[in-house]
């Protein structure tokens, strides 16, 4: 090491400057004024970074609650079924697989919103009878007529109304051309009338316009003969072999004696069915058709004429009287 001596009056004195110089050299280097400013500015944009964020998570809780307190709010509301939960509403519900019917007047199966290649799983749980009666269409649709009643018949335990589930049965056999069949249930239906007034009235004129139109379609049994197949397409469930004496069978051997030419019988069978208000429009009708039928057609005139003033009589008895009227005046 250097040294460097100075002469004073107090005497010679030795300072020791390698000493002091490396004494400085280990200390920390001073900052520039550069490094300070960036230093600083690191630390600002650090400040501005933390605060951006901890705003960003309040925007964000705040978004959150709102969203919350609108879905609280509508569920309060009522305005639907609720957000997140699966329901039936807006599917199955909505979907009318029985409408009623402008046609019928009572509730038919819409096979409009029914895939009968695709049944399985496809209506809901609570509308079993209509799983059926889609099933008989689809059967009947195949031409498997025998299919087709095992399906009615395994349906009748689940229907609530069986005259409107056997007058569907018989609507959706005649549209697929299994006469016999619908007019079997269409006998089915008319021996347990519906509870519902204003569907039996409906469903009465239905039945008994088919039968007008249509048993002589098949096979010339007699009325027992017809109840007893009728009750064996429900394997025993619906009983009506014992409803001999009832309007229905009157009206039935109407029907199948003046087509076999038996008119003083026939007569007998209308006579008391004309006892039976309801049943009475129909009764002068087929009073009217066994007078044709033996060419006393001028007997048969105020007949009809008295249909057409009978309110009370269905639609249809009042469009077929008007038919033979308009038929007689035209061979006169």
């Amino acid at each position: 090491s250097q040294g460097i001596s100075t002469d004073s009056g107090l005497g010679l004195a030795t300072i020791d400057v390698s000493s002091e110089l490396q004494q400085v050299s280990t200390e920390a280097p001073v900052k520039t004024v550069k490094q300070m400013r960036k230093a600083n500015g690191r630390r600002f944009w650090q400040g501005v970074g933390c605060a951006g964020l901890l705003v960003s998570m309040l925007v964000i809780a705040l978004l959150m609650l709102s969203a919350v307190n609108n879905l609280m709010q509508l569920r309060e509301l009522d305005l639907g079924p609720d957000i997140g939960q699966t329901t039936q509403a807006g599917t199955d519900q909505d979907i009318e697989y029985m409408e009623l019917s402008d046609a019928y007047g009572f509730p038919t199966l819409n096979l409009d919103v029914i895939d009968l290649d695709n049944l399985l799983d496809q209506l809901p749980e609570n509308m079993a009878y209509v799983s059926y009666l889609a099933s008989a269409a689809s059967y009947w649709a195949q031409g498997d007529s025998e299919q087709a009643q095992d399906s009615i018949s395994d349906g009748v335990s689940t229907a609530d109304d069986s005259s409107i589930y056997f007058a569907n049965a018989s609507i959706l056999a005649d549209q697929y051309g299994d006469a016999t069949s619908a007019v079997l249930y269409a006998v089915l239906s008319q021996a347990r009338p519906s509870q519902n007034d204003d569907y039996a009235t409906r469903i009465h004129a239905y039945n008994l316009e088919y039968l007008y139109q249509h048993l002589n379609d098949v096979d010339s049994i007699q009325a027992a003969e017809l109840l007893s197949l009728a009750s064996d397409l429900t394997d025993g469930q619906i009983n009506i072999r014992e409803t001999l004496n009832s309007p229905l069978v009157n009206y039935i051997q109407s029907i199948r004696l003046i087509a076999d030419g038996n008119y003083i019988l026939a007569g007998t069978h209308i006579e008391s069915l004309l006892d039976v208000t309801e049943y009475r429009a129909e009764a002068q009708l087929l009073r009217a058709d066994s007078l044709i039928a033996r060419g006393q057609t001028q007997r048969a005139m105020p007949i009809l004429q008295g249909i057409l003033e009978d309110v009370r009589a269905p639609e249809w008895v009042h469009t077929t009287a008007d038919t033979h009227l308009k038929e007689i005046e035209a061979s006169s």
